[in-house]
């Protein structure tokens, strides 16, 4: 039997209220970096969560984006955060999560936590090269995909749950 899937790419040129609005199951939207706004597209989408934020992202130093996620949790969004302990640092946003009350943890695999994953309200999976620094934000080459599938969050929301079940806060 042979099955055809299809998946429709999304040129990433898109006003900022595009990157939340109601779209197709199945639907994806791909950014690159720096010309297409990758930070303002994940606050927008940040800001349109309702009831879950779930994120494991290697290298986490931008303030806007920690300002949104910061944003849902005052609005009683269940947010989590994983980061690679190797990048915690006087730049990382960990601490300003941790103040703010967001559950945050540092991965404690030997290896890197490499992944850049965010599962918006169990519908919307963000992932890519894509790290949520300035430097990638402005200078690098990134890209950034965002999926729009209840059946792909419950996958890479299972990967979460993974990943923050043997998460430790810091010591």
């Amino acid at each position: 039997m042979l099955v055809i899937v299809s998946i429709v790419l999304t040129s990433a040129y898109y006003e900022l209220t595009e990157a939340n609005e109601i779209c197709a199951e199945g639907e994806v939207k791909v950014f690159f970096c720096p010309e297409d706004a990758c930070a303002d597209a994940v606050i927008s989408l940040i800001d349109s969560a309702n009831e879950s934020v779930h994120v494991a992202v290697y290298s986490f130093t931008l303030d806007s984006i920690a300002d949104a996620l910061i944003r849902a949790k005052q609005r009683g969004v269940d947010v989590k955060v994983v980061l690679e302990s190797q990048q915690v640092s006087q730049y990382s946003v960990y601490e300003k999560l941790k103040d703010a009350g967001i559950d945050v943890l540092l991965d404690s695999n030997p290896a890197y936590m490499h992944d850049k994953i965010a599962v918006i309200d169990g519908r919307i999976v963000i992932t890519g090269s894509y790290n949520w620094t300035k430097r990638a934000t402005n200078q690098n080459n990134e890209n950034l995909v965002v999926i729009y599938s209840k059946k792909l969050s419950e996958e890479f929301e299972a990967e979460l749950e993974k990943i923050y079940s043997s998460a430790k806060a810091l010591a």
